[in-house]
C-alpha cells in the first residue's frame, strides 16, 4: 500500500496471525509486520478545573520531575523539601526573590524557583466577547491555555504550540500564528501529515479531537508526546488527550451523538480562540 517511514503513526484495529507470523491490522485494514511496530501509550497529563474550593489562577506546572521544592526554615533559609513530580501543579499565592533568585510562592508554602515552573495568570475578557460567552486564551510565552465563560476562568492547562527557530529561515518557521480566531471545524479524528516539515515527513493517522481555527492550523489532542509546556508542533496547538477531549465536548458547535465533523452556523458559531504572546525559541 505504502511505504512508512520511521516516526510515522498507523492507527490499530487488532493483532493477528498468518502462516505463524504475527501482524498487526490497521484500521484502514492495511497489514503491518507486529515486530515493524511500537505501541503507543498517551501520557496522563491532564489540566486543572478552576471551581470554588478547587484550584484557581494562578496556577504553575512544574516542567521537570528533577525540579525541587523548597520550604523556609524557621531563619528564613531556603531548604530543599521535595521533588514533586513533572507538571506538579499548585496555586501561586505570590512571588518573592531570594539572594537575587525569584521564585513563586504556592499555597502550602512551598517555593518554586520562576525557571522551573510554567505559571498561568488570568486575562481581562475581550470588549467581543459576552458575558456568558465562551472563549479560550492560548500564550504561546507560557505555552499555555485557559478556557473562560464571560470573565470566569473555567479551565487551565499546557500547551505544546509550534516551534520557533533561531536563524529566523521562513521555510524553517513552525510557529503557530497570533490572532484572534474561531472554531471552522471539528473533527472526532483526522489524519495529519506533512512532507515538507524542517524535522522530515510525518503522518499521524486518527489524531482525535480536532479543532481547526485557521486554515490548516488546529487545536488536538497528541498521544506521540509529552512535552506539555514547550513548543514541540509543527504549529498546531497540541493538547493532551483527557484536556482536548474535555475541550472537544466543551466548545461549540456541539457534535451531535453519532456524528464524526461538525462545522458551526450562523445560530451556534464557533468558540473564540485568542492566541497571544511571543514563543520561546528552540
Amino acid at each position: 500500500l505504502r511505504r512508512m517511514e520511521r516516526g510515522f503513526y498507523v492507527s490499530l484495529d487488532e493483532a493477528m496471525k498468518k502462516d505463524g507470523r504475527r501482524y498487526w491490522r490497521t484500521q484502514t485494514n492495511g497489514f503491518v509486520p507486529y515486530d515493524r511496530l511500537v505501541p503507543v501509550h498517551a501520557a496522563e497529563f491532564r489540566g486543572v478545573h478552576l471551581e470554588p474550593g478547587a484550584f484557581r489562577l494562578p496556577v504553575g506546572f512544574l516542567l521537570s520531575s528533577h525540579h525541587w521544592a523548597y520550604r523556609r526554615d524557621a531563619r528564613g533559609r531556603l531548604r530543599k523539601d521535595s521533588r514533586p513530580g513533572y507538571h506538579h501543579v499548585f496555586e501561586v499565592s505570590g512571588e518573592v526573590e531570594i539572594r537575587g533568585d525569584p521564585y513563586l510562592i504556592g499555597s502550602d508554602g512551598l517555593h518554586y524557583r520562576v525557571h522551573d515552573a510554567a505559571r498561568i495568570d488570568a486575562r481581562a475578557k475581550p470588549d467581543e466577547v459576552g458575558a456568558e460567552e465562551k472563549w479560550i486564551d492560548v500564550d504561546l510565552a507560557s505555552q499555555s491555555l485557559v478556557a473562560y465563560v464571560g470573565e470566569r476562568p473555567v479551565f487551565a492547562t499546557l500547551v505544546s504550540t509550534g516551534r520557533v527557530e533561531e536563524d529566523d529561515d521562513p521555510l524553517e518557521d513552525l510557529a503557530t500564528p497570533n490572532g484572534s480566531f474561531r472554531i471552522t471545524s471539528k473533527h472526532l479524528t483526522a489524519t495529519m501529515d506533512g512532507d515538507h516539515s524542517l524535522d522530515g515527513p510525518y503522518s499521524i493517522e486518527d489524531v482525535p479531537y480536532v479543532m481547526y481555527f485557521e486554515l490548516a492550523y488546529a487545536l488536538h489532542a497528541a498521544f506521540w508526546h509529552n512535552a506539555f509546556g514547550r513548543p514541540r508542533s509543527h504549529g498546531c496547538i497540541n493538547v493532551a488527550p483527557d484536556d482536548a477531549r474535555w475541550l472537544f465536548d466543551w466548545t461549540t458547535p456541539v457534535m451531535p451523538p453519532s456524528w464524526h465533523s461538525v462545522y458551526p452556523t450562523e445560530r451556534e458559531p464557533g468558540t473564540r480562540i485568542y492566541v497571544r504572546g511571543e514563543t520561546p525559541e528552540g
